[in-house]
């Protein structure tokens, strides 16, 4: 008994102690990929925390290369076990992020999920509605534009994040490619 008591004493001074540590050179965090063919990867939490468990995120083209493309396609496929509250009221926002800009708030869209004009909930083959438990499928499009100027490559991040009114996240994920504008 008096090892127990030892060993208990030893764990909670070491584990009181602050031990200061230093970065760690050439290590690069490891970023979890959403299934499907994209470039995506979660964002927020871990994919085992997010509400949305998917199945498939399939982008079109992918990556999207350039304004001249036209159009992005997407679509999303996954299931929501649980049967949380509110899930009439989900928001999706999609924020875009150029390299080298601070973030502008023009370019971040938050609506509700079933009220969002470039994304569509089907069920069944029904298209419209808001997410309902178990099958989901998020299918849309999304116009490219070009800014009026010499078109140039840069590096931008999209990011679409769905919640809860409650702030859970249903699904969060992001990707980044170079684009010319």
């Amino acid at each position: 008994m008096r090892f127990l008591h030892y060993l208990t004493a030893c764990g909670s001074i070491v584990m009181g102690r602050y031990i200061p540590q230093a970065p760690l050179e050439g290590c690069s965090v490891v970023q979890e990929k959403v299934p499907g063919h994209n470039p995506a990867y979660y964002t927020r939490t871990l994919a085992a925390h997010q509400l949305f468990d998917i199945d498939e995120f399939t982008l079109y083209p992918e990556p999207p290369i350039s304004y001249r493309d036209g159009r992005v396609f997407f679509y999303l496929r996954g299931t929501i076990y649980d049967e949380p509250s509110e899930l009439a009221n989900a928001t999706l926002t999609l924020r875009a992020q150029m390299a080298d800009e601070p973030p502008n708030p023009d370019w971040e869209f938050t609506n509700k999920i079933r009220d969002f004009k470039v994304v569509t909930v089907r069920h069944d083959g029904i298209y419209g509605g808001p997410l309902t438990t178990w099958g989901n499928e998020l299918v849309g499009v999304q116009d490219l534009f070009h800014f009026g100027h010499d078109p140039e490559t840069t590096e931008v991040t999209i990011e679409a994040v769905a919640r809860l009114p409650d702030e859970r996240i249903l699904f969060a994920f992001a990707a980044k490619f170079n684009m010319t504008l």
